[in-house]
C-alpha cells in the first residue's frame, strides 16, 4: 500500500449525472479508483474515483456523505455482485462518452438484478445523452415503478420532457420531485424555469422566490427573476434582481449584459453604458 498527500482544490457538481465530487491535488494513478481519501486526522472523507487525463493533476473523489446514502444490498448473491460490477463498468464507459458500451453494461447489470433502479436511471441518462428520448423515458419510468420515491428518476424524466418541449409533463415530474423533497431548491428552480418557458411568468416568479426562501444566495434564481420581470415589463424589479445576482457573483457577465439592456429600455443610457 502507498500514501500520498495533497489539498482539496474544490468542490464540484456534475449536473448531467447529479453527482458531487471533491477535487483533490493528491495524484490518482490509473487503477487506483476506490482508494481512501482521508484528512489529517485519518478520517475517511471520500473515495478516489477518476482523473482527467486531458488536465494537469485533476483528480476527483466521491464525498463520503454521498457514499453513506447508498443503501446496502440485502441479497449478497453472486448475481447481485455481478450486477454491481457491470453497473460500475457502465458508469465508467458513460463517463468516457463510450455510450454504446455503457448501454451494453447497464443492460447486463439489469439482467442479473432486474430490480436495480439505479441501473435503469443511468441507462436512461445514457440514452438521453444520445438523443434517444423515447428509450430514456422508458427506463426512467421503469426505475420509478421499482422505487416510486426515487428523485433522480423524476428529475431526469422532467429534463427529457423539457428538451422535447413537452412542458406540461416536465412540470408534472418536477412537482413530484418537490413533493418527495420540499426543501429541494434546485427542484423549485427547474420548476420555475419550466413555467417561464410556457410564458407563465407569475408562476415562474412565485417558484423562483421559493428558491430564494430556501437559499438566499442562489444566484441563478435572482438572475432568472430579473428575466421574468423584464418579460412582464416590470423593469425596476428586473434591475433589482440583476443587481442582486451580480452582488452574489460579480463575474456574472450575463447579468451585467441584461442589466444594461434593462437600463437602456427605460432610457437610462448612462447606467446602460456603465
Amino acid at each position: 500500500n502507498t500514501i500520498t498527500e495533497g489539498i482539496i482544490s474544490g468542490l464540484r457538481n456534475n449536473d448531467a449525472s447529479t453527482r458531487n465530487f471533491i477535487q483533490i491535488s493528491a495524484p490518482v494513478s490509473n487503477g487506483s479508483s476506490g482508494g481512501a481519501i482521508v484528512n489529517i486526522k485519518g478520517e475517511l472523507i471520500g473515495i478516489s474515483t477518476l482523473i482527467f487525463k486531458e488536465g494537469q493533476n485533476l483528480n476527483f473523489a466521491i464525498p463520503i456523505y454521498d457514499i453513506y446514502k447508498v443503501g446496502t444490498v440485502g441479497d449478497s448473491s453472486e448475481n447481485i455482485q455481478k450486477a454491481l460490477n457491470y453497473y460500475i463498468k457502465g458508469y465508467n464507459s458513460d463517463f468516457s462518452h463510450n455510450y454504446n458500451k455503457a448501454i451494453k453494461y447497464y443492460k447486463k447489470a439489469i439482467t442479473f438484478w432486474p430490480e436495480y433502479e439505479l441501473a435503469y436511471t443511468n441507462l436512461g441518462n445514457t440514452y438521453g445523452r444520445m438523443g434517444d428520448y423515447k428509450n430514456a423515458i422508458i427506463n426512467y419510468k421503469k426505475a420509478i415503478v421499482i422505487k416510486s420515491d426515487f428523485p433522480n428518476a423524476y428529475y431526469n424524466l422532467a429534463v427529457v420532457y423539457e428538451r422535447m418541449k413537452d412542458y406540461d409533463l416536465a412540470l408534472s415530474n418536477y412537482k413530484k420531485l418537490i413533493e418527495i423533497n420540499p426543501q429541494d431548491a434546485y427542484g423549485y428552480n427547474s420548476l420555475a424555469t419550466c413555467y417561464y418557458m410556457k410564458s407563465e411568468y407569475d408562476l415562474a416568479i412565485f417558484n423562483y422566490k421559493k428558491v430564494i426562501e430556501l437559499n438566499s444566495r442562489y444566484q441563478d434564481a435572482y438572475f432568472n427573476l430579473g428575466v421574468c420581470y423584464y418579460a412582464k415589463r416590470d423593469y425596476n424589479s428586473a434591475i433589482k434582481n440583476y443587481k442582486k445576482s451580480i452582488e452574489i457573483d460579480p463575474q456574472n457577465f450575463k447579468a451585467y449584459n441584461n442589466l444594461g439592456i434593462t437600463y437602456n429600455q427605460i432610457g437610462d443610457y448612462e447606467n446602460a453604458n456603465y
